[in-house]
């Protein structure tokens, strides 16, 4: 037994050669200074070489010279794991590129859906968020939900509230019309002007029609601002009533606390989703949920592998231990529910929070007082005739009388 050691190539193949011709097979590799690292002969027409990674091609080209057969016994070393992965090289580098993708599909904004009631286009909506750089393609990252409800709202006074959120690669943005505003008249067509919501007047102001209510007067929804009436009693005749009524409003939001609340501790237990989306379907990697009857929902969008991640939960119930604190953050909820449906307009002119102590805990409200436009037309009928009439007689016997006190 030929042992020649070689310790520059760490990579070894130990291969079985047959053939006939063994001794010139052998006397050819030595003579091309091929060094093996072990030689032993097992049977009559059988070598089992152990050799250098390197060498191995040398090899099998004399073998073929002499006439004898190559059969890898093993491998060790860089190339064994080559010959492992090859195969499934193209495995490997698809799948890569099916990853990379699925993470730029999930990254981008590729619909905008506007769910709009009646009478705003949603092309005018997505041409307004165009214009503010919220666009198709746009990264998902780059859209500030609170942003869009913003603009979205503030672009047209007939919007009573918004609502933005992504799913998937669609930007959904729902509108709530407010259709006094928005329901279409007729440049000539006869109409009064009414209060959209009950407020205080703060200011009025009429190009046509003849106005029926002071600074100071407390109005109520419906109630007449601006007439479809105009002229001096008894040469009177219809318009179209067009003028701003601006008004302050109360907008209020209340909540019963309890002194004890219950509160949501974890139990340990928890179970685990991870998915990524392709075409808005989810494609689950892990998907091992249990059925808690109460739970936490830890949602990770980072990335294009989701995962989502339940909690079990058991409820207890303890005492508030700092109740002004808790009440401060219900009230700052509060305001910011409020402002979600303020009008384009609408300045805010004071907020008012208070809470009172009750036997079964405390309650807590908060009221928001806003300067708006209340103005809101309503189409003249026949029928409404003798009230418009009856309205301005009173208005006019109203001014007169003061008129005379301050004169008499």
């Amino acid at each position: 037994m030929l042992k020649i050691k070689n310790n520059v190539n760490k990579g070894k193949i130990k291969v079985k050669v047959y053939g006939y011709n063994l001794e010139g097979f052998m006397n050819s590799l030595i003579k091309d200074g091929v060094k093996f690292i072990k030689v032993r002969k097992s049977e009559f027409n059988c070598l089992i070489l152990t050799v250098d990674e390197k060498e191995i091609s040398h090899v099998k080209n004399r073998a073929i010279s002499f006439n004898c057969k190559v059969e890898i016994i093993w491998r060790r070393g860089i190339g064994k794991i080559i010959d492992n992965y090859k195969g499934r090289i193209t495995f490997v580098i698809g799948f890569v590129f099916f990853l990379l993708t699925i993470r730029v599909l999930n990254s981008v904004i590729w619909e905008i859906d506007i769910v709009s009631e009646k009478y705003i286009s949603p092309f005018e909506i997505k041409e307004i968020l165009k214009e503010n750089n919220v666009y198709k393609g746009i990264k998902k990252e780059s859209v500030n939900l609170k942003y869009v409800e913003k603009i979205v709202r503030e672009s047209n006074e007939g919007i009573e509230w918004v609502d933005a959120q992504v799913i998937g690669g669609k930007l959904i943005v729902h509108l709530k019309e407010r259709e006094e505003l928005l329901r279409p008249f007729e440049e000539r067509e006869p109409c009064s002007i009414v209060a959209a919501k009950d407020g205080v007047i703060s200011k009025i102001y009429s190009a046509e029609g003849e106005i029926v209510v002071e600074q100071g007067d407390v109005v109520k929804k419906g109630d007449m601002l601006i007439t479809a009436v105009q002229g001096k009693e008894g040469k009177e005749y219809l318009v179209h009533a067009q003028g701003s009524v601006i008004a302050k409003t109360f907008y209020e939001r209340s909540e019963i606390v309890k002194k004890e609340q219950e509160i949501t501790i974890r139990t340990g237990e928890k179970a685990v989703q991870m998915y990524f989306t392709l075409f808005n379907k989810k494609i689950y990697l892990i998907n091992n949920l249990k059925k808690f009857k109460n739970y936490d929902k830890i949602i990770d969008n980072d990335g294009t592998i989701k995962k989502i991640t339940y909690y079990e939960t058991q409820k207890k119930t303890k005492k508030i231990d700092n109740i002004e604190k808790y009440i401060e953050d219900i009230q700052f909820s509060m305001e910011e529910d409020i402002d979600k449906y303020l009008y384009k307009n609408s300045k805010k002119v004071e907020t008012l929070k208070q809470y009172e102590e009750l036997e079964e805990g405390y309650k807590v409200w908060v009221v928001v007082i806003v300067e708006e436009d209340i103005a809101a037309s309503k189409t003249f009928e026949e029928s409404q005739l003798n009230e418009i009439i009856t309205i301005l007689k009173e208005k006019r016997r109203i001014e007169e009388e003061r008129w005379l006190k301050q004169n008499l």
